[in-house]
């Protein structure tokens, strides 16, 4: 969108997508919605994920990283959301998993229930 001030209008300009972006094209990051208890562990989540259709990378471990604070933290498997200060809509960076024979990394939003 473009705002001319001349003459007071918006243009929109249709953009065809570039299919190498790693934002936008087929490479892009997945975002993956997540509701979850706050008293649920990693582990829990690890199942939500393996049962969203992708499964564990042979070659490493799957890794949890909190990436809504100033520097990414690892997170343990062993804590709860809540006993880790997670919030409702943070984002979590995972690694270690492959769908379809691809290695991915995901990004989980976890949408929190407050129960």
């Amino acid at each position: 969108v473009i705002y001319n001030g001349l003459v007071g209008k918006f243009f929109y300009i249709e953009k065809p997508p570039n299919k190498k972006c790693m934002l936008c094209g087929k490479n892009a990051t997945v975002i993956e919605e997540v509701k979850i208890p706050a008293t649920a562990t990693i582990d829990v989540l690890l199942s939500i994920i393996k049962n969203r259709g992708y499964s564990y990378d042979p070659e490493f471990l799957p890794s949890f990283w909190l990436i809504d604070k100033k520097d990414p933290v690892e997170v343990e498997m062993d804590l709860t959301l809540k006993e880790h200060g997670i919030r409702n809509y943070e984002t979590l960076y995972v690694t270690g998993f492959t769908k379809k024979g691809k290695e991915l990394d995901l990004n989980v939003r976890l949408l929190l229930n407050q129960r």
